[in-house]
């Protein structure tokens, strides 16, 4: 009885200290916003929480996503035919280009709220909470030492304070699945037959991450690829009833998805096609680059963020780099690999490379100046930095520091790059 009243109150410190700083989160963004509508040189004003809260609503209706998804959560998904004659994906752009997780998500917190756009916002606020509690149990187990703690928070906070320009960020959900992903991966195969919650949770969150975004579906295929790896290499026993539920989960999103654009638009491939109508096609990295460089906009900030979003890649490729120094110079890595022992660093390669894999996918495409959006999806690698270093690397988290400084100056002189 004592052990549980421990865990509840345990739980209720950290719902607490979460909800305590997810307010705090709030109320500074929403008075970076206000601030940003104000004129600074007659003096700070005073907050007026009426206008905060109207700047607030406006700056998130700005960003597409958002409208998009309030359009999507009021009217569905377009039904149109396109394999009659007259439609032209390039022409007719429709939102298929969204997977169904959010909206249907953002549909049920409709029916209580009665606002689409509140309820997206409502549903932010939720998987934020989740991120900083869950953090909270994490730092404890995993990090010694107050200070360690304290840069790891400060690290946190790095994805996801102000002042990016939209607080109802789409990609926070997948990241919080990424993460469970990776976490339950990892203690499942500890011991597949025993550790069934872990093995439960990871089947939710591989069926939920397919349905969230299209990286969701790549990561899906990506897990499939590992579990057969550690099978076929390690010998790991996992069970065929197991691996035909998880191949299941990792495959049922794609179907579903298929059969969904299938009944909207006749053509189960029509999220696909739509996202190469968006700009979302596939192309070598260096041609973007050489296009925006012959533009004439790598250095203007005020119309390209291509320089801020590469300082954020030069962030994870740091971060990658010194976690798998770290794992690769074990004694036991190599020896461990070439003797087909199973060890967990394995786990921890294989999804370092899939957040780097996520992140840079975007320079094979020509929507560069969305690369920020994605920053999230890598934060993995960061908790992984984590557990594997046992120091605290002072440049890591000063030129952290220094890129969130260089945000806020951006911002606070009206460019508003990156912030889209």
């Amino acid at each position: 009885m004592k052990f549980q009243k421990h865990k509840f109150n345990k739980f209720l410190n950290a719902l607490l200290f979460s909800f305590s700083l997810l307010i705090c989160l709030n109320l500074l963004f929403m008075y970076i916003l206000y601030l940003h509508t104000q004129n600074l040189r007659a003096g700070v004003p005073r907050p007026n929480y009426k206008t905060m809260f109207r700047v607030f609503k406006d700056t998130q209706l700005d960003y597409a996503d958002v409208q998009n998804h309030v359009w999507l959560i009021e009217e569905g998904y377009e039904k149109t035919d396109t394999k009659s004659g007259h439609f032209d994906y390039k022409k007719q752009k429709t939102n298929w280009i969204y997977h169904p997780l959010i909206p249907a998500l953002g549909m049920l917190l409709n029916i209580i709220i009665k606002s689409p756009f509140w309820s997206l916002c409502f549903l932010n606020q939720i998987i934020l909470l989740v991120i900083l509690t869950g953090f909270y149990y994490w730092s404890n187990a995993n990090i010694s030492g107050n200070e360690r703690k304290l840069s790891a928070w400060i690290i946190l906070l790095f994805f996801i304070i102000p002042p990016l320009g939209y607080f109802i960020n789409f990609v926070t959900l997948p990241a919080v699945l990424l993460g469970t992903l990776f976490f339950s991966f990892r203690h499942w195969l500890k011991s597949p037959q025993e550790n069934q919650r872990s093995f439960w949770i990871l089947v939710i969150s591989s069926l939920l991450l397919g349905l969230a975004r299209l990286q969701g579906l790549l990561v899906n295929a990506s897990c499939l690829i590992l579990i057969f790896l550690i099978i076929a290499w390690y010998k790991k026993p996992v069970g065929k009833i197991k691996l035909i539920i998880f191949s299941l989960a990792n495959v049922l999103p794609f179907l579903i998805t298929m059969g969904i654009f299938k009944y909207y638009a006749n053509d189960p491939f029509a999220g696909m096609k739509m996202q190469k109508a968006w700009g979302h096609s596939f192309t070598m990295p260096w041609k973007p680059i050489i296009r925006y460089w012959k533009s004439g906009l790598v250095f203007n900030l005020q119309s390209d963020d291509l320089f801020f979003s590469s300082l954020r890649i030069l962030v994870f490729f740091i971060f990658a780099c010194l976690t798998v120094k770290i794992i690769i110079s074990k004694k036991k890595f190599i020896k461990d690999l070439l003797s087909h022992r199973y060890d967990e660093s394995f786990i921890n390669l294989y999804f370092i490379a899939i957040s780097f894999g996520l992140l840079t996918l975007i320079f094979f495409t020509d929507l560069m100046v969305g690369i920020h959006r994605l920053t999230t999806l890598a934060f993995l690698i960061i908790l992984i930095w984590f557990e594997q270093n046992r120091k605290i690397s002072r440049f890591a988290l000063f030129f952290l520091m220094f890129v969130r400084a260089v945000e806020f100056t951006l911002f606070f002189q009206g460019v508003r790059a990156f912030i889209w």
